[in-house]
C-alpha cells in the first residue's frame, strides 16, 4: 500500500503540520516519496522488495510504522486513493468550490497539495499498468473510509473517531479535485459500485 510508505511519525507531524482538515496522514506530501522511489527501483534492478510497514491503528488513530518486510516477489501491487493522481490545472482545481462549500484556507491548502503532488509524477511513471477501480458515485467514498476505521476500531482497538474520522472524510472529499481522481489515466479501468 501506498500507506505503507508514510512517514515516520515525528517526520509526519511536521508534514501535516497546518493542513486545515487537522487530519495525520493520508494527503500528497505525506508519504516517503524517496524510499517508495528506492524501493521500486531496488525491485527492478534486483528482484527485492524491502517495504516499511504502517499500522494505522497505532498512537490513537494516526499511525505509525512498525518494522519492514524484505521480500522477492514475481508482481508488485500498489494500492492507494490518489495513486495516478496527477497535477491539475488551477481551472480544475476552483471546480465544484461552491458546491462542496471550500474555505479559503482549504483553497489555500489545495495549491499546497499540488505541488506536493508534482512529486508522485516521476513513480507513476514506474509502472508497468495502472488499474482505476472507480467508484460510481465519488461519495461512496466516505461509507468505505467509516467502514475501515469501524473495522479497525473493531480488530485492533483503536482508529480514527468522531470528529477525527469526519475531518478525515471532509479532506477526501475536497484535497484534490472529484474530476482529477475520477479521470486518472489509466491502463484499466473498473467501476465499483456502494458494495463495491
Amino acid at each position: 500500500s501506498l500507506d505503507d510508505f508514510y512517514l515516520p511519525s515525528e517526520k509526519m507531524e511536521l508534514a501535516m503540520k497546518g493542513n486545515p482538515w487537522n487530519v495525520p496522514r493520508g494527503i500528497p506530501g505525506s508519504h516517503s516519496i524517496d524510499e517508495l522511489k528506492i524501493s521500486l527501483e531496488d525491485y527492478l534492478k534486483y528482484g527485492i522488495l524491502n517495504v516499511p510497514q504502517f499500522d494505522k491503528s497505532l498512537r490513537n488513530g494516526n499511525g505509525d510504522r512498525y518494522g519492514w518486510i524484505n521480500c522477492s516477489p514475481k508482481v508488485v501491487l500498489l494500492e492507494g486513493w490518489f495513486l495516478g493522481c496527477h497535477r491539475t490545472s488551477s481551472t480544475t482545481l476552483n471546480e465544484n468550490i461552491d458546491r462542496l462549500k471550500i474555505t479559503n484556507e482549504e483553497k489555500e491548502f489545495r495549491k499546497v497539495i499540488q505541488v506536493n503532488l508534482c512529486k508522485y509524477e516521476p513513480i507513476w511513471y514506474m509502472f508497468d499498468d495502472i488499474w482505476h477501480l472507480k467508484a460510481d458515485n465519488f461519495n461512496f467514498t466516505a461509507s468505505w473510509k467509516n467502514d475501515q476505521e469501524n473495522e479497525m476500531n473493531l480488530r485492533k482497538g483503536s482508529s480514527l473517531k468522531g470528529i477525527k474520522l469526519d475531518n478525515f472524510i471532509r479532506m477526501i472529499k475536497v484535497a484534490l479535485p472529484q474530476q482529477s481522481l475520477q479521470k486518472i489515466k489509466s491502463n484499466y479501468l473498473i467501476k465499483i459500485n456502494k458494495n463495491r
